[in-house]
């Protein structure tokens, strides 16, 4: 085997790129150590449902109805009913492998989409991908606008979606930066406390033909994620 030579000051400046990355793991691993949980959205209940896709559209989902695994959660972990960056992940399987979504309540304009926004109500939020996606050569954003559930909905408590007796409804939406939201999907969900909290990884369980750009914002949030489940696995 030929050894390739490597000069100190190539060394140093690959030291210098990922001491950045070993701190944001880092953070993130103490962050889901301190907590015992996710390092955001820690809150969070588990719910099962099914996706409906009535015609092909700009996402790789087959027509049909779907099998979906989902979770509510709140990013700051604030208790009751008060108000929080409200988080809505997703999978379902295309082709037989798992996609996963992670959205959050964002607004709906060209620049709102792009920012977190804290919300005070399951039903009458947008749940947006925040970072949008490059799909099949398109830049996209993706989101669940939320539509149609009971009472139990309207409110951003938690312990409240268990009882109720109807589904949350949502529609699944993209857009182009300067274009509308057009309806991809739409989506039922029920609370399913017997369900084990699912673990979702966005930057792993991803169709190749999907994207989150930019690159770079792309591997700091894998760090991020990974950092997360590494505090969470050294509480045990």
């Amino acid at each position: 085997m030929v050894k390739i030579p490597v000069r100190e000051s190539e060394l140093k400046a690959a030291a210098v790129l990922l001491r950045p990355a070993r701190l944001l793991t880092g953070a993130f691993r103490g962050l889901a150590a301190l907590r015992h949980a996710r390092a955001f959205h820690p809150l969070g209940i588990p719910l099962d449902g099914a996706l409906t896709v009535e015609h092909r559209g700009p996402l790789p989902l087959p027509p049909g109805t779907h099998p979906l695994i989902a979770r509510l959660s709140k990013g700051a972990g604030r208790r009751g009913d008060k108000a929080d960056v409200l988080g809505l992940a997703l999978r379902v399987e295309v082709d037989g492998e798992p996609w996963d979504l992670a959205l959050s309540s964002s607004g709906a304009g060209r620049l709102g989409r792009m920012l977190p926004k804290p919300a005070g109500s399951w039903r009458r939020t947008r749940f947006g991908s925040i970072l949008p996606y490059r799909v099949n050569g398109r830049r996209l954003w993706i989101s669940a606008l939320a539509h149609g559930g009971d009472e139990h909905w309207d409110t951003a408590d938690l312990a409240a979606v268990p009882t109720t007796t109807s589904p949350l409804l949502l529609s699944l939406q993209t857009t182009t930066f300067l274009g509308r939201w057009t309806t991809a999907a739409t989506l039922a969900l029920y609370p399913n406390e017997g369900l084990e909290q699912p673990s979702f990884d966005p930057m792993r369980n991803c169709p190749n033909e999907v994207r989150m750009i930019p690159h770079w914002l792309r591997e700091a949030r894998e760090l991020a994620y990974r950092g997360s489940r590494s505090g969470r696995r050294s509480t045990g």
